[in-house]
């Protein structure tokens, strides 16, 4: 009876202990794939940004080119 007892009892905590490692194995899933979103997004974060700042010193250069150039004007003008 003492063995059926204790047989019962780990076969309960087996149980317990399965479903608790199911529930982790979910949560570390949910995890890794709001890790992996957040990776993607910063990831797209950084390629517009980078994209922006091209931008930003192409324009950079268009208005330095045309400073330069009404500079030109101006001085033929004068």
């Amino acid at each position: 009876m003492d063995l059926s007892k204790e047989s019962d009892k780990i076969n309960k905590e087996i149980s317990k202990t399965k479903k608790e490692s199911q529930r982790l194995e979910v949560i570390i899933r949910d995890t890794e794939t709001r890790d992996k979103k957040i990776n993607d997004l910063e990831k797209k974060y950084e390629q517009e940004i980078e994209k922006l700042e091209k931008e930003a010193h192409n324009k950079e250069k268009d208005i330095a080119s045309r400073l330069v150039k009404l500079e030109k004007e101006l001085k033929e003008f004068k």
